[in-house]
């Protein structure tokens, strides 16, 4: 079996490696990277893959520490649930 590091993930500060099992092919050009798959691939696994590429695209020039991150996200959360807590609790 030939497996194929394709990215590496940290979840709950350890770093866990997507392995994928397939004939795959990687080409680069001048202006973009072409990942070639086979057709029968789990679409909800290639998309996860390329919603976490899109993310390291988006976030690359983020100068946001995780601290802020999380602070913005907490705010925003609770901001939602002051909003909307009488649609859910009569």
């Amino acid at each position: 079996m030939n497996l194929i590091t394709l990215f590496g993930i940290m979840t709950n500060k350890r770093f866990t490696n997507i392995y994928v099992n397939l004939n795959m092919e990687i080409e680069r050009t001048d202006s973009e990277i072409i990942f070639r798959v086979p057709s029968n691939i789990d679409t909800l696994g290639l998309q996860r893959i390329i919603d976490y590429l899109r993310y390291k695209e988006v976030t690359a020039e983020s100068n946001a520490d995780q601290n802020k991150v999380d602070k913005i996200a907490e705010d925003s959360k609770s901001n939602w649930w002051k909003e909307n807590k009488s649609k859910f609790i009569k």
